[in-house]
């Protein structure tokens, strides 16, 4: 299923620096029904406008963990404002082929990114409009 990925795409995936649970956070973003296929939801902490940490849960597809990798691994340490221009031709490139019918992952993925909302999480895991 990962053929077709780049190195760099190889090693962010067996990396996964950035699939984890976020303690608290600022910013979440999500996409698709976590109880029913495919899912990916990003929580950042950016309090100051820059991302100190960012974190993904997602199904255990291999091209939507790799995405996500990705994906964090070009917003890390960057302003918030960097989520908007994530664009799926660059999360394509860095990832390389896809297996057959994976191809709209990438897509599916950045979508969670553009969909961030201004949220807090706090330590109990509740989620809090600000």
């Amino acid at each position: 299923m990962t053929d077709g990925f780049t190195e760099i795409a190889l090693q962010l995936l067996r990396d996964a620096q950035f699939r984890k649970r976020l303690d608290v956070a600022t910013h979440i973003g999500h996409v698709g029904d976590e109880g029913a296929g495919d899912y990916a939801t990003f929580e950042i902490y950016a309090p100051n406008g820059v991302i100190e940490d960012i974190g993904y849960k997602c199904n255990g597809c291999p091209t939507t963990m790799a995405s996500c990798e990705i994906i964090g691994t070009l917003l890390s340490g960057r302003e918030l404002e960097a989520a908007a221009r994530v664009s799926v031709p660059v999360v394509k490139a860095i990832l390389g082929r896809t297996t057959e019918g994976k191809e709209a992952i990438p897509e599916f993925v950045v979508r969670a990114i553009e969909r961030i909302e201004c949220k807090r999480k706090d330590e109990k895991d509740e989620l809090v409009r600000s």
